[in-house]
Parts: structure tokens; C-alpha cells; sequence
């Protein structure tokens, strides 16, 4: 009886212990998620938020028979909605479309590192112009220009349609990872915060990813979008299109922006420009050790120092 009473006071104390790990675990976490998203730049949040807003909306459509989201009906990118319903707002808002909470989970856990990372390095106001210019208008002006091509003769392009930030994980992924390689660095990035991938690597791992596991999302558009940050990180987008660092700073200092500018969240040109330091890993042929001061005084000694062997 005695054996037994022990053996079960030592599962008590066992279950408990276990217990007491996994709510400290579970308090780590929660912390940590609370970090990150205190330290979230102003662009990437906004547009993270409005998404999932957008996403928690349509809901009540999603269960009515029809299952037609309320507010993303009115964003997706589709061909037969721009060109026969002159419907061109769609270019600019189909990011924001809810493309279902699976696919939103996805988008959010390979978007936000690279847009927040970005925002920090390039400032607020670059990284939301060429978001919005080039990253989407441009990529969606060409994607319906060529499927209007072949819209009369292919039955499926009028069904078909584009909702969801995918287009942003691939494109900033390329530009993140060749801009990396120009500057020498090897920085790895986190796959869903689990497995660890080579930067370089990881643009090609997430168009994979969305051509064999998400089939409902487009190659077309997923290579648009690598194209054009090609081209931009490559100075092949004429000079023209792109606004100079001056010019954001301009628009930095107007006072209808100074609801947005004063926020402790957004990132000035300035900040961007000298205040973004690159994390090097231990691969790194970059990496510099700080110079040592040879005229160093050990222990308080008045005098003046010699080195061993001056004469």
C-alpha cells in the first residue's frame, strides 16, 4: 500500500511539473508572438490587419449557400470582371481579397517577415509605393492583359481569378534574396517559422509551394511578380517610374501625413537609410572584428606603457 501511495504521489508530482512546463511554454510563446507584432512597422501591420478584417467579414457570406464572401467578392482580380464590367479598382485591392483562412494563414506566415524586414530596411513610404505601383497594379495590368488575349478562346480564363497577398510573398522574396547576395550576406529565412532554408533558395520554394500545394492560385501571376523584382532590383524599370529618396522625404515632412509620419511605427527615409544594420551569419565573408586599442592601461598604472622589445 505504501509502494503504491508513493507511486502515485510521484505521477502527481510528475503531472504536475509537466504541467507547470507546458503553461510556461505556452506564456513564452504568447509573449514572444506579442513581441513581434509590438515591433511590426506601420505598412505591414496595416496591411496584415485589414486582411484578416476583410478575411473575418466575409464570413457570414462563406455560410449561405452561395458561399460568397461579402467583401472579397468585390476585390478579386478577374478578367471578366475588368474588362466586361469595367471593374478597375480590382487591380489595385486584390491583395486584400480573402482567398479563404487556409491560404490567408499561408500568405501572413510568408509575408509579414519579408514585408516588415523590408519596410525597416527601405522605409515606409518606398516599400508602399512600390507595393502598391509595381508589386500589384503593374503585375495586375499585365496579368489581365495577357488573359485577355485568350479570353475568347479559352473557356476557363473568365471563371478564373486572383485574391490574396501571394503575389507579395513571391515578389519580395526575390527582391529580398537578391539584394542579400548583392551585399555578401547568407542570411537563412525561417520556412513557417519552423524549417530553416538558404535565402537564396527560398523564392523558388515558395512559388513550388503554390504551384503543387495551393493549385487555386496562379503561376502566371506568381511569375509576373518574380519578373518585375528582377527588373527593379536589376535598375531596368525606367528612371522615371521611380521616385527619388528626396522625393519621399518630401512627402514625409507634408502635414497631411503627420497622423502617419509621427507614429512610433513608421520607418522615415532617414531611419531606413542609416539606421538599418544587416545581420551577418557566421558563412558571411563580411563580417569585420572591431579594432583593438594597443595603448591600453592594465590595472590603473600611472606610467607610461612599453611594449616588450622597444628599446
Amino acid at each position: 500500500m505504501e509502494s503504491n501511495n508513493n507511486n502515485n504521489n510521484n505521477n502527481a508530482t510528475q503531472g504536475t511539473y509537466s504541467t507547470e512546463r507546458m503553461g510556461e511554454s505556452s506564456r513564452m510563446f504568447i509573449s514572444h508572438i506579442k513581441q513581434y507584432f509590438a515591433s511590426l512597422p506601420i505598412f505591414a501591420l496595416f496591411v496584415i490587419a485589414i486582411s484578416w478584417l476583410i478575411a473575418l467579414a466575409d464570413v457570414p457570406g462563406r455560410m449561405t449557400q452561395s458561399h460568397m464572401p461579402l467583401i472579397s467578392q468585390w476585390l478579386y482580380l478577374s478578367v471578366n470582371k475588368v474588362l466586361s464590367h469595367w471593374q478597375g479598382h480590382r487591380i489595385l485591392l486584390y491583395p486584400l481579397a480573402s482567398p479563404g483562412f487556409s491560404l490567408l494563414i499561408t500568405n501572413t506566415l510568408l509575408t509579414l517577415p519579408y514585408m516588415a524586414a523590408m519596410e525597416r530596411k527601405h522605409g515606409t513610404l518606398k516599400l508602399a509605393w512600390l507595393l502598391i505601383t509595381f508589386y500589384t497594379c503593374g503585375i495586375g495590368l499585365v496579368y489581365i492583359v495577357l488573359l485577355g488575349i485568350f479570353r475568347t478562346s479559352t473557356v476557363w480564363i473568365e471563371s478564373s481569378y486572383v485574391a490574396g497577398l501571394s503575389g507579395w510573398a513571391v515578389a519580395l522574396s526575390v527582391w529580398s534574396a537578391m539584394e542579400d547576395e548583392s551585399e555578401g550576406q547568407s542570411n537563412d529565412r525561417m520556412l513557417f517559422g519552423v524549417i530553416r532554408i538558404p535565402g537564396r533558395v527560398m523564392p523558388y520554394l515558395i512559388i513550388a509551394f503554390y504551384l503543387f500545394l495551393v493549385p487555386d492560385t496562379s503561376l502566371l501571376l506568381h511569375l509576373l511578380a518574380a519578373g518585375v523584382a528582377f527588373l527593379y532590383f536589376t535598375k531596368r524599370i525606367p528612371a522615371r517610374f521611380l521616385p527619388s529618396d528626396d522625393m519621399y522625404k518630401h512627402y514625409e515632412g507634408r502635414t497631411w501625413l503627420e497622423r502617419i509620419t509621427s507614429s512610433t511605427r513608421f520607418v522615415s527615409m532617414d531611419a531606413a537609410t542609416s539606421g538599418y544594420l544587416p545581420i551577418h551569419n557566421a558563412t558571411s565573408s563580411h563580417i569585420s572584428t572591431p579594432a583593438v586599442s594597443h595603448n591600453v592601461n592594465v590595472g590603473g598604472f600611472p606610467g607610461q606603457g612599453q611594449r616588450l622589445g622597444d628599446e
